[in-house]
């Protein structure tokens, strides 16, 4: 395998990684903001707080989307580079 292969995969894997970890801050907040309504749930404005757990929900569902396209990408590169090396048998 190639050296442009090697960085561009590493490239991708090293997003992949930062991904995983917006997803699990996201599911943390989540968590966090659910945990505080169980402590002080008379304290909060209901409807607010579900409009903040949704919008916490949507961002973890477009780090989710962006993971999916991501690992798409490093598969289509991955096979793009086993095919290369079938061929130079």
């Amino acid at each position: 395998m190639d050296s442009g292969f090697t960085a561009q995969y590493e490239l991708l894997i090293t997003e992949e990684e930062t991904l995983i970890e917006k997803i699990k801050t996201c599911e943390s907040c989540v968590v966090a903001v659910l945990d505080a309504i169980v402590q002080n749930g008379d304290g909060f404005h209901a409807i607010t707080t579900e409009e903040i757990l949704t919008l916490i929900h949507n961002i973890g569902s477009y780090f989710h989307t962006e993971l999916l396209h991501l690992r798409l990408e490093k598969s289509i590169l991955a096979s793009s580079a086993t095919q290369v090396d079938i061929s130079c048998i």
